[in-house]
């Protein structure tokens, strides 16, 4: 009976022991979550009394005393006597453009070009012309051997004024001495009237060309100091030194020029950006500029967020002005207050936020 009543006993107390357990976790209150600090960027209201922000123009980087070489004729190009950074004298020959054929014989003037020696042969023809008439004036003076002598000394002079420019737009030569900073061709190229061929730096010197609004002239006077930012991320120091009066009657934008002043690896014809730093300032006296992502804009209200002893706070406001991603807005704060201007999307007023750089 002793055995049978001492298991009994156990069970009992097992079962007694677990119903006060179970009734004991029941009872006792779960243990509170801490929010977690929300991270926010924040900018003071004394850091909001200017703006500063880079202003982005694309530029064309071009030579200072430059020369563009065009192509005057149709043809091939079948002789380059330059080549890209090589320096050539004024009057030099650089280019030759020529036709190219399997039936075709240099002429003369070691052209294969049939209007070249068309040219070639109506000069010949010509000066034959004019031999055979001063011979005849010599044997008999008349007036008829006169007129017919002056005819074909004219139409000589012709024939040699029409292969002579004829030639001239076959062989380019330099107009000015300088460093060759563009070339625009290869041996064997065809080429039409107006093509350019290369370009020529008097100086070797390049300056940037860009434009710029009604709104952005302002900021710009001769000699401001602007950086030039190459397409590889490099940055070049410049300053202005030309600025248009007046703008394009098409676009309505101002011509503005730098120079750089220091060595680059800029290459004349490729487009790059001028940055330009500035600071805006508010309209009116005691207003802040803040980017406009950290207001909410309703239809009801308007309001941000201040970071205040960890918490966010909502401050509601009005809006001065809107100029593109600024908003120009008056707080009654006290300078130091910090303003969330990053961050504040998903916020509540009295969430935890965390101050992050």
């Amino acid at each position: 009976m002793k055995k049978t009543l001492i298991p009994l006993i156990l069970v009992l107390i097992l079962v007694i022991f677990w119903g006060y357990q179970k009734t004991n976790s029941q009872t006792m209150p779960a243990p509170i979550k801490e929010k977690t600090a929300l991270p926010v960027g924040v900018q003071t209201i004394s850091d909001s009394a200017t703006l500063k922000k880079n202003l982005l123009f694309p530029a064309t980087v071009m030579g200072k005393d430059e020369a563009k070489i065009s192509a005057k004729s149709s043809g091939t190009i079948t002789s380059i006597n330059f080549d890209l950074g090589k320096y050539v004298i004024q009057d030099q020959i650089i280019v030759k453009i020529d036709d190219t054929g399997k039936n075709s014989n240099a002429g003369k003037n070691n052209f294969e070009s049939a209007q070249i020696q068309e040219l070639e042969q109506i000069m010949r023809i010509s000066k034959e012309s004019l031999e055979l008439a001063e011979s005849n004036y010599k044997k008999i003076g008349s007036f008829a051997n006169r007129s017919a002598r002056d005819i074909a000394k004219r139409q000589y002079e012709n024939s040699q004024i029409a292969l002579s420019g004829a030639l001239d737009s076959h062989l380019i030569s330099a107009p000015i001495s300088g460093a060759i900073i563009s070339k625009n061709i290869s041996l064997g190229d065809s080429v039409s009237p107006g093509q350019l061929l290369a370009t020529i730096s008097k100086t070797g010197k390049l300056k940037v060309q860009f434009f710029v609004d009604q709104e952005q002239f302002s900021h710009f006077s001769l000699g401001l100091p602007v950086n030039l930012l190459s397409n590889d991320n490099e940055a070049f120091l410049a300053k202005i030194t030309s600025i248009s009066p007046q703008a394009d009657s098409a676009t309505k934008k101002f011509l503005i020029e730098a120079e750089p002043l220091e060595k680059n690896t800029l290459l004349s014809g490729t487009i790059i950006n001028v940055s330009l730093e500035i600071k805006e300032t508010p309209k009116k006296i005691g207003n802040i500029l803040l980017p406009l992502a950290s207001i909410t804009v309703g239809q009801n209200e308007s309001y941000l967020f201040i970071s205040e002893n960890g918490q966010a706070k909502k401050i509601n406001l009005l809006i001065d002005n809107i100029s593109g991603e600024i908003a120009e807005v008056k707080l009654d704060l006290p300078k130091e207050t910090q303003i969330i201007i990053s961050g504040n999307k998903s916020l509540k007023d009295g969430d935890a936020v965390e101050v992050k750089n």
